[in-house]
């Protein structure tokens, strides 16, 4: 193997690609690690096509160069709504995520949802290659207010939460990935006078102030053939919550959940999708 070039990545850095091939320049070509570089590149998520093409080098015998081209999709995506629910009165939310912000693989989201009683903020971040050999870090601030100590229909309460956690990503295999995380939380509830029994039950044993450390953990498994439109492949996802109480009279909890999709090809250009899911578990 001489040379490894790329083509049509006109906001992809050349960097962002290169780091995912398993084959290497200078090196003895293998199918396998050119394949598998070919398979990495689609899972990206950031082309919608990559076509491999490999060419011998003038006056050698023993040496080839490859070339990827590829087909880069928009990576930002603007998402704005607006709505009415009898609960909860005009609702408005607006969104903007990049999965390769400016070029770098790095992505980012913002999240803004309101209405008139619930207002909700969250921001993340996240580096897939915080190290060079994989260590992906990201953060995640977030906060919500809700107020319903005017609403005629629900149970008089208002609750202000809010947190920051950081995450990690750790590849075992080119298939398997691990997830870890730490993180604040803190929840100030304050009961009306027109509170539900259970909820005034819970404020006498439990109190108004809630601070937890969030333990987050998790686990995937990914064979699919590409993040676009996949036609084979599957993959399984799991992810765990604890919450860890930081003062005498914050709650213990924990969170699970599990997803998985499975792509079968039938023949004739069709594609089979199942989807089996578990429900959160909650305690």
């Amino acid at each position: 193997m001489r040379n490894i070039s790329f083509k049509g990545n006109s906001k992809t850095e050349d960097l962002v690609m290169r780091r995912e091939m398993r084959q290497e320049e200078g090196a003895v070509a293998s199918m396998a690690n050119i394949k598998m570089s070919e398979r990495r590149l689609n899972m990206l998520g950031y082309f919608k096509g990559v076509q491999l093409k490999t060419s011998r080098v003038p006056g050698v015998d023993d040496q080839v160069d490859l070339e990827f081209n590829v087909q880069e999709v928009p990576s930002a995506k603007f998402t704005a709504g607006a709505g009415y629910s009898v609960t909860q009165g005009l609702m408005l939310n607006f969104g903007f995520h990049q999965t390769n912000f400016l070029g770098t693989g790095k992505s980012i989201g913002i999240d803004l949802n309101g209405s008139e009683f619930v207002r909700s903020f969250n921001f993340n971040y996240f580096n897939p290659y915080y190290t060079e050999d994989g260590l992906g870090r990201g953060f995640v601030v977030y906060a919500t207010k809700s107020d319903f100590d005017k609403h005629d229909d629900v149970t008089d309460y208002t609750m202000d939460q809010y947190g920051a956690a950081m995450n990690y990503s750790l590849p075992l295999s080119e298939n398997n990935n691990v997830q870890f995380g730490l993180g604040y939380q803190r929840t100030d509830l304050h009961i009306g006078r027109r509170a539900s029994a259970n909820l005034l039950a819970f404020e006498a044993e439990n109190g108004e102030n809630f601070q937890n450390a969030m333990l987050t953990s998790g686990w995937s498994f990914n064979t699919l053939d590409r993040a676009i439109m996949p036609t084979e492949g599957y993959a399984h996802n799991l992810h765990g919550v604890v919450g860890l109480p930081l003062t005498g009279d914050s709650q213990a909890y924990f969170k699970g959940s599990y997803s998985g999709h499975l792509y079968q090809p039938l023949g004739l250009s069709l594609i089979h999708i199942s989807e089996p899911t578990r429900p959160r578990l909650i305690s």
